[in-house]
């Protein structure tokens, strides 16, 4: 009997699971075939040459990931875009990433060594998504 009911919940177990991950990969598959942009990046541009810096390695990051055909929305923090105010952005840099309805899948803020690697395994699976 017991062996019953741990079989069941296991196959429940790995089809909550199944579920999850598909939700997951097709909020990414929907930001890809949105007109509206999956990553927003506001940073200030003139660091993107400098080298060793966190800031101009998220730059290269987002605009490597923009040559793989997902569509990247650049902008200054001193802008006068209406979308700094709609997503609350305060830091720079800042990388969002949006779904299809433009609502906030991932945030990034800083350019600290732990949200680079965020950022980077972020963007990977969005372009493995891509493929």
């Amino acid at each position: 009997m017991r062996t019953r009911w741990l079989g069941m919940v296991l196959v429940v177990m790995v089809a909550l699971g199944i579920i999850v991950y598909k939700h997951h990969r097709s909020r990414y598959a929907a930001a890809l075939s949105s007109p509206k942009p999956g990553i927003i990046l506001v940073a200030d541009f003139s660091e993107a040459n400098s080298q060793g810096d966190n800031c101009a390695e998220i730059i290269r990051l987002v605009r490597d990931t923009s040559r793989r055909g997902i569509k990247v929305q650049e902008l200054a923090p001193e802008s006068d875009s209406p979308l700094l105010k709609q997503y609350h952005v305060l830091t720079i840099p800042t990388v969002l990433v949006l779904d299809h309805d433009g609502k906030v899948v991932s945030r990034y803020e800083g350019e600290d060594d732990a949200t680079v690697r965020q950022i980077r395994g972020q963007l990977q699976s969005m372009s493995k998504v891509q493929r």
